[in-house]
């Protein structure tokens, strides 16, 4: 099975010497979703975040493989904030399980 370039941590991420990410990341603001994804109450590269290389083809293996369970609550933007509700969230984390898919463990 391939491999995705999923990174745990930020100084995982910066030995790569890329700039292209998508970073997947806990929400630990209790605000309204209109507030939340405001640009002003956003904080890129946290340390607990997963970053996955985009513009290779890592993007490509990541979308083959995970778009159809994190799109299933409408259109991912890719290069955008995609909010999930805890219910959603727990949904996703059940259909990774249920699946064979490459890395799967750094995700769940």
């Amino acid at each position: 099975m391939e491999n995705i370039k999923i990174f745990k941590n930020n100084e995982e991420r910066l030995a790569t010497n890329s700039t292209g990410f998508h970073e997947l990341q806990y929400c630990d603001k209790d605000l309204p979703i209109k507030k939340l994804l405001n640009y002003k109450n956003i904080v890129n590269w946290k340390s607990d975040s997963l970053y996955i290389e985009a513009f290779t083809e890592t993007d490509e293996i990541f979308y083959n493989y995970y778009d159809k369970i994190f799109s299933q609550f409408g259109k991912l933007d890719y290069f955008g904030i995609n909010y999930f509700t805890k219910k959603q969230t727990i949904k996703i984390l059940s259909d990774l399980k249920n699946q064979s898919l490459p890395d799967k463990d750094i995700l769940y």
